[in-house]
């Protein structure tokens, strides 16, 4: 072959190379995905991870497996899923949670809003001021009718530990009726049924999933919820506006399921789209609110509002009240 004919050949191949297909990518997933919760074993945000990795993993015929790395407020476990590669393979089990650390903690080794992308929100709980059976208080206009006649901060409220989302209930509060408070921190939501039903403690703040036994075995009474909605597990209790004590009153734990910072955003969007919908069905909503939550789907963009939301509104809040300290 003459060399004009060599190099003419040559030129047409890329053209003709654009118009081969190439190999298409494959299916997500093709391996086993890990989902990592930064909570023990039983915890909401645990359970809320459990069904979404099972629809997930029904959904698309491979196995999404929960992995639990508690300790240190959530942080080992973020940080733990940060360090894995951002392939898709590694999600995240979280809420609320993962919010309250930003909002109260300096110096955190990880940089959690930047780390976890949102997904979608599962599901939602709230917390319920609850006093012992025999409590002279009936409703939350009770509480507050009894600490304005009282020595400020004489009332107190058992809660989790500072930045917790009970913690917030108690101070927020504490701010909107302008009186004051003492907290007394828990671990245990169950050592403040015990304190409260053995006098020892006034008022005591807990989760709806936690305190549902107690409620329903009459040891203790609810006075109010602390989100803005009535809870589907409690219906005939009052939300703290309808009680009278601020119209913007409302901490609820948000659940939901994320991915990690630097995923492929084809992965992001089709886990955005596939488990909002593969958690339609009345089975998974009837398994949700066994659980003692509320369902509260919301797709990725709806997701990551109310993180960024979340963010701003309890990062002030902690300022506020002087509930930020230094990580250790």
């Amino acid at each position: 072959m003459h060399r004009r004919s060599v190099l003419k050949a040559l030129a047409g191949l890329p053209a003709l190379c654009a118009h081969v297909p190439g190999r298409a990518a494959p299916a997500y997933p093709v391996r086993p995905v890990r989902v990592v919760v930064p909570f023990p074993v039983g915890n909401a945000v645990d359970i809320v991870a459990r069904i979404s990795a099972e629809v997930l993993g029904e959904r698309y015929g491979q196995s999404f497996i929960v992995d639990n790395k508690p300790g240190a407020k959530g942080i080992i476990g973020i940080r733990y899923a940060g360090e894995q590669p951002a392939d898709g393979y590694t999600l995240v089990g979280g809420g609320l949670g993962n919010v309250l650390p930003i909002a109260t903690l300096r110096n955190l080794p990880i940089d959690i809003a930047a780390t976890l992308l949102p997904i979608a929100q599962v599901a939602e709980f709230a917390n319920v001021f609850i006093v012992r059976t025999d409590s002279p208080f009936r409703t939350i206009a009770d509480v507050v009718d009894h600490m304005r006649g009282q020595p400020a901060g004489q009332l107190t409220v058992g809660a989790g530990d500072i930045g917790s989302s009970a913690h917030m209930a108690a101070m927020l509060f504490a701010q909107r009726t302008g009186l004051r408070i003492t907290h007394v921190p828990y671990r245990s939501q169950n050592e403040i049924v015990v304190n409260l039903v053995g006098a020892t403690l006034d008022v005591g703040i807990s989760s709806v999933p936690a305190s549902l036994p107690m409620l329903r075995g009459g040891r203790i009474r609810a006075l109010a919820i602390t989100s803005r909605q009535r809870s589907s597990q409690l219906p005939e209790v009052p939300t703290m506006e309808e009680s009278g004590v601020a119209d913007d009153y409302n901490v609820s734990s948000w659940l939901g399921l994320y991915g990690i910072h630097g995923m492929p955003e084809a992965v992001l969007d089709q886990l955005g789209a596939d488990l909002p919908q593969a958690l339609q069905s009345a089975a998974i909503h009837d398994r949700i609110r066994a659980a003692g939550l509320d369902v509260s789907v919301l797709g990725p963009r709806e997701f990551a509002e109310v993180n960024r939301s979340e963010i701003a509104r309890w990062s002030e809040f902690a300022r506020q009240i002087g509930a930020v300290s230094d990580y250790s």
